[in-house]
Parts: structure tokens; sequence; C-alpha cells
């Protein structure tokens, strides 16, 4: 004799899906290849960020053209479009995108105060190098963006 076995429905539990959280963009715009690498080990301390490299101010702006970006952390003085074009492209197209410059140029151009300018121009904080790593992540912290 052959008997029938009644199957019982499987439930699954779902977990709704949750959307992917994307990472927090930094766009670090440096032509000194070893102040990228200082700074690109910094910035990978912080959470859920990612770093966008430009060597100069001009790729910078073609990138703020079409890619999403949260932060933008400029040296002063490049080749092709210094740090000072980049923080007035940011103003004129992306507002209140965060920026921070950066310069060691007191060196080169004595009497002329970078930093000050910089800000002047609408960066939110300026710094002087050599870069303090704890000031550049507190300042970073507060600037960054949290996404949800």
């Amino acid at each position: 004799m052959h008997a029938d076995t009644a199957t019982q429905p499987h439930h699954e539990t779902k977990t709704p899906p949750v959307a992917p959280t994307r990472k927090r963009a930094i766009l670090l715009v440096e032509d000194d290849l070893d102040m990228v690498h200082f700074l690109k080990s910094l910035l990978a301390t912080l959470d859920n960020c990612q770093v966008i490299h430009a060597t100069d101010g001009r790729t910078a702006n073609e990138f703020l053209r079409v890619g999403e970006v949260d932060l933008v952390l400029t040296d002063i003085l490049m080749p092709e479009m210094d740090g000072m074009e980049v923080i007035r492209h940011v103003r004129e197209t992306r507002g209140e995108l965060p920026v921070i410059a950066m310069t060691g140029g007191g060196r080169r151009l004595p009497g002329l105060d970078l930093v000050r300018y910089a800000e002047l121009l609408g960066a939110d904080k300026a710094v002087s190098k050599p870069i303090n790593p704890q000031a550049l992540l507190m300042l970073l912290n507060d600037l960054l963006p949290t996404l949800q």
C-alpha cells in the first residue's frame, strides 16, 4: 500500500531588500605622488569612504561635471589648473559641496597667504603642509556628509 505524504507548505521569511549604501566619495586633487600616497592611506582610515584621485584642477573639474562627490580635498599649487580654480568651479557649479584646500606654497611664494586666499575664494577650510593627520581627519569628519 502506498501512502501519500502531504507536503507542508514551506514559508520562507524574506527580508525586505535593503538599498545598498554608497560610499562617501572624496575627490583628492594633488599632483605630488608622495602626498597622494600619504593622503590615500590616511583617508583609508575613514569609514565608508572612497578616494577618487585627480592630478590637476582640469581633471578634477571634468570629474566634478559627471561624478558624484561628497567632498573635495585639493592642493592649491598644481600644473594645468590650480586649486584656486577648483574652488571657484565648485562654488559656481556645486554650491555647498565641502572643500578643504591644502598648501605648502608659503615656501615658494613668500608674503602670499594662500591659506587665507583659499578661504576667501570659498574653501570651507584650508590647511598648510606638512599636514597634521589628526587635524585633517577631524576636519574631514566634520565636513563629510553622513549618507543614509
